[in-house]
């Protein structure tokens, strides 16, 4: 059995609409969940390009 810490500071994803972020936004909870990672969801910034509203 082996033993580990593991110390994750930022997550960048870049997409190119709502819905490729909303993708990658699911992959990342599927990995954290599988290594058993938290993530603080209150501390996000989103960063658009464009004048499209993000929900």
């Amino acid at each position: 059995m082996y033993n580990a810490i593991a110390f994750m500071e930022d997550t960048t994803l870049i997409a190119k609409d709502e819905n490729l972020i909303k993708y990658l936004l699911d992959i990342c909870h599927s990995f954290y969940k599988m290594c058993d990672i938290k993530a603080n969801d209150n501390e996000n910034t989103v960063v658009a390009e464009n004048n499209d509203k993000i929900t």
